[in-house]
């Protein structure tokens, strides 16, 4: 009953009223009123229970368990980064709602299989069961789905929805996950150095259920990464994926993008005839190359700077305005609010996340890494007194200060470098 009385009292709006906007007011107010939609259609799935919220710049996270929760806005907040450099956003959005349902639910024809609904108005609601089998695999097919989706509806409607490349959908699930994980790259191109590709053509047309089968598969990553090589440009990307989930493409459409390297390989090879060669036979030639080349990539062991910088800036911001914690200064007000059960699920979130990455951290970041994994276990052991946060706390910002100094030393000395 909230969501119908819900949407009739939104919708008794008088259109008087609505003439009296602006354009751009008018736009903010059909946002704001989907958003509140799909709170209302959460709280409607979650009656009589408590439930945990947490929100993110586009998405909306809820849930009965509050470590859970956080941990799936954080991981959608690395998405977010990294969508960001790909796509560009609609300037109509409304918020994402991704619910992490009891254990006993059943959300499609499949089960406990993650689901992605696209109302007509083009709310789009993600809903996961959430239980000991949930991988972080199927959290990340979770927000990359629901988000291209949106993308998708907000470029052709429905259409566009029906038509999103799966492929896509596969390849930002992935980049998610390495991100979450950087390790697994290195185990993927360890298992496709000795597999054949998946043929380009296949790649491009097949559904979900086609790379669902493939479990070894994660040919639309290297794609995708191998995309990127051909769109070096931010403009470049966002035009060319706008247009990709706009319209209907085909594998010709696909050729202006790998022309030049066909052309270069003309001159390698003046004997092979490759003018004559179909659309395909060109895909073909670019893909087994560019495949190959992202795999050798991505044996590389360690992080960039960058991505490790990334990290631990995310890991150090407490936006969290119902506790009154904002960025880094945040840090400092954590050891008064230790016992606060909000506090100890992000905390334990972060150590989680700071765990799985510690591996492969770039060795500038590693000591301001470790320090601050240290300082979040002390906020969650019983016998830590203040001396010791104090300490920990200084050990942290001085690693990190040392480190980001570092790191400018060094892309100082690799920017004059390249100079001569």
């Amino acid at each position: 009953m909230i969501g119908m009385s819900f949407f009739v009292v939104c919708f008794a709006l008088p259109i008087s009223f609505l003439h009296m906007l602006s354009r751009h007011s008018r736009r903010n107010l059909a946002v704001f009123i989907l958003t509140l939609a799909g709170l209302a259609l959460a709280a409607e799935a979650y009656a009589d229970r408590a439930v945990h919220s947490r929100d993110s710049r586009l998405f909306s996270v809820v849930g009965e368990d509050a470590r859970s929760v956080g941990f799936v806005r954080d991981a959608a907040v690395q998405f977010e980064i990294r969508a960001s450099r790909y796509f560009a956003a609609p300037s109509f959005r409304s918020t994402i709602l991704l619910r992490l349902l009891p254990e006993h639910a059943t959300i499609s024809e499949q089960g406990s299989a993650p689901q992605v609904h696209v109302s007509d108005m083009g709310l789009i609601t993600g809903s996961i069961v959430w239980n000991e089998a949930t991988s972080l695999e199927s959290v990340c097919r979770l927000i990359a789905e629901a988000y291209l989706s949106q993308l998708a509806f907000y470029e052709s409607g429905q259409q566009g929805v029906e038509r999103l490349p799966a492929w896509l959908v596969i390849a930002m699930q992935h980049d998610l996950l390495v991100a979450l994980r950087p390790v697994v790259s290195s185990v993927w191109a360890q298992a496709a150095s000795l597999q054949d590709g998946m043929p380009i053509d296949m790649l491009l047309k097949g559904d979900l259920s086609l790379f669902d089968a493939q479990e070894m598969s994660h040919d639309p990553f290297w794609f995708f990464r191998a995309l990127l090589g051909r769109l070096p440009e931010r403009v470049e990307r966002e035009s060319f994926f706008r247009r990709l989930l706009r319209e209907e493409w085909r594998l010709e459409d696909w050729v202006p993008l790998v022309d030049p390297f066909v052309m270069a390989l003309r001159q390698d090879n003046p004997e092979g005839d490759l003018v004559m060669m179909t659309e395909l036979e060109k895909l073909t030639i670019w893909w087994s190359w560019a495949r190959g080349h992202q795999v050798v990539r991505h044996r590389s062991f360690y992080e960039t700077i960058l991505e490790s910088q990334q990290l631990l800036q995310g890991l150090i911001q407490l936006e969290i305005p119902d506790l009154e914690l904002q960025g880094r200064g945040g840090l400092r007000q954590l050891w008064q609010r230790r016992e606060q059960p909000e506090i100890v699920a992000i905390v334990e979130a972060r150590i989680t996340l700071l765990a799985s990455r510690m591996e492969r951290m770039n060795p500038l970041y590693f000591n301001a890494a470790h320090s601050l994994a240290v300082l979040y276990q002390i906020l969650l052991r019983e016998q830590s007194t203040t001396p010791d946060f104090i300490r920990a706390l200084t050990d942290f910002l001085s690693d990190y200060e040392d480190a980001r100094d570092l790191a400018r030393s060094v892309g100082e000395h690799l920017r004059i470098s390249l100079e001569f």
